[in-house]
């Protein structure tokens, strides 16, 4: 009896052996087989597979060359060269199912996107409509409704398949260790947009994924191919929501961001490098209460339009701390900004460059009007409407404070094509500092280099959030100009007067102040050594001014011209320009002057001699 049943065991152990060693060894090609064969079957796809390999006594899978094809069956939609999973047995026995590992190297994929549609949206539909047809996956008539309609929407798949296949509850604790993602590329391109982004190297760490209130950490790194790193670090605690985000951009090269941003604006190149840093820590239960710093920095930025201008920014730089956007707090601690060339074009059509620059500038997206429905089938188009309760505005605007402002060597053109002849105009060595600037207030200085000769010392005390609404109770501006060139400016006379400038220069004392939207502006102007040339016949100026005449009579002994000028208007006026104001001024003195020359010139010596007499001045 003995004697059979130790034949018995070991038969019973051979054939486990023999079991154990087709599983082992006949089963891993008996699967890839099958599943490279009914792939089709199983997601709509052609599934390639290198090598599978398995361990049934340690439960450790390995897979290598993966791939999944474009419905071509020729090109490669993903793939990856490794994958390596371990389980721990052990674990099993005591009801966890416990992921020691998970490796997986050389991912890889090209997302190809054609208006609504990508490369992967037929997996989807497939996946889908495989849901429909199982009755006992879609309890829900309503569901199946859904899961059936015939669109061409990846999103609209997407969700419905996700609805449909809700995930189901493990009769297991799960414990997941060791994830570990490397060497992975990606490609995105829009067909239609013309959209490319290429992530050359990227990777995925996580440690350990705890279920209960201890933290996950992720950890993710990508190298772009035009040049750039990013890290991200993730900390996130699935029981309470709590989270801890570090964001790490180093040099990000703007090129790799071409092909996206010119969908967006009309430009021909675009370069720099972007770095910046975000460490963000909220909870889930109220993610807009998440405090928020970090820093960004811009450096060697440079865009060209399709007209070939340019714009560049050698360096800008930034930090904040403590912003909250439940709050709408924003503190910044500094801004720094130098380097920076520009222009600014105006078209006698309305236009400026910036409208050229904006991808979408039909009249309808820039237009100020909107259309809204009046009685029941009628509509007209009305213009749109601000609310003037500068109360309720103010609660809407954040809460914003720079504490320190510093721009310098800036160089601006203004090229004014609306006049009869075009104005180029350059500035340079602009700089601007400002310190505890808010919402509520603000002291900013500026300086100012001119084309030819000049300089401009502007100082301006406010309340910024009172520019915001438009609802000025209280502002001062004061401009110190002293010594610019006349000759370069040549071009507004010219339109306005018909006269070219050809010499002097300009001294402007200005103190202006705004209450209640009214602008009240007292400015002291001395033209030393003017000089106009021949009046160009050929246009008709807005304004009839006999300019040699009058400036032969305005200017005095020392070939200087002496005048007050004061501007007044309202702000919110769209009739009214400064500059209108000051050329309509200076126009009508010179008309004055050469009409009733005498009368200028004997009136204030008769104010003088009535004040001596203790009389009125005549008017």
């Amino acid at each position: 009896m003995k004697k059979i049943i130790k034949i018995l065991i070991v038969a019973i152990l051979s054939i486990l052996c023999i079991v154990f060693l087709f599983i082992q060894f006949a089963v891993p090609p008996i699967a890839k087989a099958y599943v490279e064969k009914h792939s089709n079957e199983f997601i709509g796809r052609e599934i390639k597979i290198g090598e599978f390999k398995w361990n049934i006594a340690t439960l450790n899978i390995t897979l290598k060359d993966v791939q999944v094809m474009e419905d071509d069956k020729s090109t490669e939609f993903a793939g990856f060269d490794y994958m390596n999973v371990k389980v721990s047995p052990l674990a099993l026995i005591t009801g966890t199912a416990k992921l020691e590992h998970f490796t997986l190297k050389g991912l890889r994929a090209t997302v190809v996107q054609s208006g609504d549609r990508f490369n992967f949206t037929s997996i989807i539909e497939y996946l889908a409509k495989k849901a429909e047809s199982d009755s006992t996956a879609i309890p829900d008539s309503t569901i199946t409704e859904t899961a059936s309609k015939d669109t061409t929407n990846a999103t609209d798949t997407l969700e419905a398949f996700i609805y449909t296949n809700p995930v189901p509850e493990l009769p297991l604790d799960v414990e997941i260790h060791n994830i570990d993602i490397s060497d992975v590329s990606l490609h995105y391109k829009d067909l239609q947009k013309g959209m490319e982004l290429n992530v050359a190297k990227a990777g995925i760490h996580i440690p350990t994924v705890f279920l209960d209130a201890n933290s996950t950490e992720v950890n993710i790194d990508a190298e772009f191919k035009e040049g750039g790193k990013v890290d991200l670090a993730v900390k996130f605690a699935i029981a309470n929501g709590n989270f801890d985000v570090n964001l790490n951009i180093d040099k990000f090269a703007l090129s790799n961001a071409f092909s996206i941003a010119r969908t967006i604006v009309q430009i021909d190149s675009l370069s720099g490098n972007l770095s910046l840093g975000v460490k963000t820590t909220g909870s889930l239960n109220d993610p807009l209460a998440s405090d928020i710093k970090g820093f960004v920095k811009l450096e060697d930025f440079a865009v060209r339009e399709k007209s070939g201008g340019r714009y560049s920014i050698s360096h800008f730089e930034t930090a904040y701390q403590g912003v909250n956007l439940k709050t709408m707090k924003f503190p910044i601690d500094y801004v720094k900004l130098s380097g920076v060339n520009g222009h600014f074009d105006m078209f006698k059509n309305g236009k400026t460059n910036i409208d050229q620059l904006l991808k979408n500038d039909s009249p309808t997206a820039t237009s100020d009007t909107s259309t809204v429905a009046i009685g029941t089938d009628t509509a007209q188009t009305v213009p749109a409407t601000v609310s003037t309760d500068v109360e309720s505005t103010k609660q809407d605007l954040p809460d914003f404070k720079l504490n320190k402002l510093e721009v310098a060597n800036v160089t601006f053109t203004l090229n004014d094509y609306t006049l009869v002849r075009p104005l180029h105009y350059t500035v340079n060595n602009v700089s601007v500092t400002g310190k505890d600037i808010s919402m509520k207030s603000a002291s900013i200085k500026a300086h100012v280099g001119f084309q030819e000769s000049g300089t401009l010392d502007l100082t301006f005390n406010g309340i910024p959030e009172q520019l915001m609404t438009m609802k000025i109770t209280n502002a001062s501006i004061n401009v110190d100009l002293k010594n610019m060139a006349l000759k370069p400016l040549s071009p507004y006379s010219i339109h306005y007067t018909g006269y070219p400038l050809s010499a002097g220069t300009i001294n402007v004392d200005c103190k202006s102040t705004i209450v209640e939207n009214k602008l009240t502006s007292k400015n002291s102007v001395l033209i030393d050594k003017i000089n106009v040339a021949d009046k160009d016949k050929s246009i008709e100026p807005e304004f009839s001014v006999p300019m040699k005449v009058g400036l032969y009579i305005l200017k005095d002994r020392h070939d200087q011209i002496k005048i007050d000028m004061p501007v007044e208007g309202s702000i919110d006026d769209p009739q009214f320009s400064v500059i209108k104001v000051v050329w309509k001024t200076f126009c009508n003195l010179m008309v004055k002057v050469a009409l009733t020359p005498t009368k200028v010139i004997v009136a204030p010596l008769d104010a003088v001699a009535d004040k001596v007499k203790g009389e009125e001045p005549k008017k």
